[in-house]
């Protein structure tokens, strides 16, 4: 049974490193490699592709890892074993070694059988040829899992591996070499001349690309390099390409003739390549910075020969690398900040998507009241207009321009804010115009009524909703409950919410009976909006009417909508909620003991006792890490004696227990662009308010250490001092930690 879940999986390095300790060999599991049509023979540098088959004659009890790429291109799941050794090397071995390797992507699960899962996978990936000869290929490979009721996620990981394959590798050759370079550089002329790029192209592009890489000739290095632009995708296969070739010296020259193109545009990637080529240090790790800082003053110092959208871009890139390195102060302030102003006066020519930047993890960096009339003309923007690809971007962009001009000048942008809140179709919803301070606003009363009524679409109807919410005042009551009590359980999850929301600040007695139907809606007649209800409303507006109703629903038959109960409590709950959400986690074990394998297997086939599983976690983490109430270690305790399921324990508490094992606790504030976030013990906060309601839990004498992360830890520098301030008020003891790095 195939599993579609998608999840975020981190990969640490592509080879294994000596200390590692490999998962146990099973025979159970057949893994058979094959080399692509069946070849002996390839020349020094032509791809070798290869199929792995995985099986098992044993039912649903093995899957196998689907992931065929993460952001750096390589998985680490295979490793090659090649004889003889010495005739090949790992291409990437420095880039990996230098400490490249926290890296991600999406993967899926499919449970094994006989009929052989298989995948393809290129040699040249993992091994570069540097001998002619024979050579002699195994495979091991680390992506398949066994079922293991004692591990956190249900499995473990066990290692395969496969037959052996001979093939030869021929002696170079240059008329070959100069072939095939000759048609991989047509093929990305052609399509750089297309006039539409096509998704048949972007393929044919990223395989020309790839031919070039692992080429490796001088002169397919050369071209890597000319490839290696911002807007022209590709990027991965053409960073790698470039330091990885054998020919360094020409990798550098040609870095060297590309920042001197004029038309040549510098993308951070470009950059990094840059900064990895140019180090003379075979630990590279240790002059990471050294490095960087040359690369960036190289570049700034070609930006004045730069032109039109070259300029911009390259411009960008500088800026955002010396941001993303604040901790290493590539460049001087100064220069910095003559480099942000001149950056400003080319606003409009940017890519939506670095302007958006710009506005959002940037503002800190450029914000500037010379900046208002930029930020009036892009908030007032019309983005109706924009091509479907685009209008998301476009959207996105307004309404953080209408967030900073706010932010620049509420005086001046309030009237605009009411405007466009009155209009027969806001653009927005509160999301944006819900900045003003006033609590209600009579004046848009009327046509939010009218709006409510008339919409048409989804996204009005949605935002009139979100501002019926966060403005409305009780003269429209009547209305807006005839327009809920008609469309209960059947209209869209946001708008209802809203609606509810609404109801709930302005009469929490009518509110209850409308919240508790709208939980009850289920049937195929209804959307499953119950399933996220309580949550969707308390993050509008939370009133204790909801807590005595999620109190209730940790009972629902529904799992899903229990657990959107425990997840409300969890965030908005006050201390009286915590009894009741222990009472339903114990009842929530006793359902489940005795039947641990069921309830294991259910993670691993995502059958429906997966929402009864997610019921539990929900539950756990609601104890464990609800704002209203602290539970310390001996809770902790208490709560992994209720259920010792490791599936959910693991994911649970075990993981909280070890946050107060270390002492002092730890206090860690992080940066996330404009948004502030902070770590506790187990518990995370999203406000300098929750944190200190927080702090104010723990016991008087209880000590701390302050951490903040290296780079851009400017944003938390402000928030130390009060944080240890406030400590000390309350009687505790606060120190700080170095930066992590």
């Amino acid at each position: 049974m195939k599993w579609a879940l998608l999840i975020l999986l981190l990969v640490t390095t592509a080879v294994a490193q000596p200390n590692d300790v490999p998962p146990p060999l099973d025979p159970k599991v057949l893994l058979k490699v094959t080399v692509v049509g069946d070849r002996r023979e390839f020349h020094m540098g032509e791809i070798i592709p290869i199929e792995l088959a995985f099986s098992s004659r044993i039912k649903d009890r093995y899957r196998v890892n689907e992931a065929q790429y993460d952001r750096s291109g390589r998985m680490n799941y295979e490793h090659f074993v090649i004889t003889p050794p010495e005739g090949a090397v790992d291409p990437l071995a420095e880039y990996f070694d230098a400490g490249m390797d926290m890296l991600g992507g999406l993967t899926g699960f499919s449970f094994l059988s006989r009929k052989a899962w298989t995948i393809r996978l290129n040699v040249n990936e993992w091994l570069r040829f540097t001998k002619a000869g024979e050579y002699k290929l195994k495979v091991a490979s680390q992506r398949v899992e066994v079922a293991d009721l004692q591990a956190a996620g249900g499995t473990s990981p066990v290692t395969t591996m496969s037959n052996e394959v001979t093939f030869k590798v021929l002696p170079p050759q240059p008329v070959w070499e100069k072939r095939v370079y000759e048609k991989a550089v047509a093929a990305l002329s052609l399509i750089a001349n297309a006039s539409e790029q096509t998704n048949e192209s972007k393929t044919a592009r990223s395989k020309a690309l790839e031919t070039l890489r692992f080429l490796g000739t001088p002169q397919a290095t050369h071209e890597l390099v000319q490839q290696l632009r911002e807007d022209w995708g590709g990027g991965t296969d053409c960073f790698f390409g470039i330091i990885s070739s054998p020919h360094r010296d020409v990798a550098r020259e040609a870095l060297e003739q590309a920042l001197a193109d004029p038309d040549h545009a510098i993308g951070e990637t470009f950059l990094d390549a840059l900064s990895f080529v140019e180090s003379e240090n075979a630990t590279r790790e240790a002059t990471a910075a050294q490095d960087d800082q040359k690369a960036v003053e190289k570049l700034v110092r070609a930006l004045p020969n730069k032109r039109g959208k070259a300029l911009h871009t390259s411009l960008y890139a500088a800026l955002n690398h010396v941001w993303v390195r604040a901790d290493r102060q590539l460049l001087p302030k100064e220069t910095t900040e003559q480099l942000v102003c001149q950056l400003i006066t080319t606003f409009d020519d940017l890519a939506t998507e670095q302007q958006a930047w710009l506005l959002d993890v940037r503002w800190e960096q450029i914000k500037s009241p010379a900046l208002l009339p930029l930020l009036k003309r892009y908030a007032e923007r019309d983005f109706s207009n924009v091509g479907p690809g685009e209008s998301g971007h476009a959207q996105g962009l307004t309404a953080l321009a209408l967030r900073r001009w706010f932010e620049l000048d509420p005086a001046g942008a309030r009237p605009v804010f009411i405007g466009e809140i009155s209009q027969p179709n806001p653009r927005l919803g509160a999301a944006v115009f819900g900045l003003l301070p006033d609590a209600t606003l009579p004046e848009v009363d009327k046509p939010l009524r009218e709006q409510l009524v008339t919409a048409k679409d989804f996204d009005s109807l949605s935002n009139t909703a979100s501002l019926i919410a966060r403005y409305a005042t009780s003269a429209i009551f009547a209305d807006v409950v005839k327009e809920l009590d008609a469309h209960i359980g059947r209209t869209a999850c946001t708008v209802q919410a809203s609606l509810l929301a609404y109801v709930l600040r302005v009469d929490p007695k009518l509110a209850r009976s409308r919240v508790e139907k709208a939980i009850a809606a289920r049937g195929k007649e209804f959307t499953a909006c119950n399933h996220g209800l309580l949550s969707d409303i308390s993050v509008i507006h939370y009133d204790p009417v909801l807590e005595e109703i999620a109190i209730r629903t940790l009972d629902d038959r529904d799992p899903q909508v229990a657990a959107d109960a425990a997840t409300a409590l969890r965030r908005f709950g006050s201390a009286a909620a915590e009894a009741p959400l222990w009472s339903a986690y114990e009842r929530w074990s006793r359902r489940w003991q005795g039947r641990e394998k069921q309830l294991a297997k259910t993670e691993l086939d995502l059958g429906e006792g997966i929402y009864d599983l997610t019921l539990g976690r929900a539950l756990c983490e609601a104890i464990a890490t609800a704002q209203g109430w602290l539970t310390d270690q001996d809770e902790l305790h208490r709560l992994a004696r209720i259920n010792d399921l490791p599936i959910v324990r693991k994911q649970c508490t075990d993981q909280y227990l070890a946050a107060w094992e270390r002492e002092p606790l730890e206090i860690s504030l992080h940066p996330l662009g404009r948004a502030f976030y902070a770590t506790v013990a187990q518990y995370s906060v999203a406000s300098m308010a929750e944190l200190k309601a927080k702090l104010a839990q723990f016991p008087a004498g209880t000590h701390f250490v302050i951490s903040r992360w290296s780079g851009e830890d400017t944003a938390t520098e402000p928030y130390t001092d009060e944080v240890r301030a406030y400590i000390n008020d309350l009687g505790m003891v606060g120190g700080e930690r170095a930066a992590i790095p």
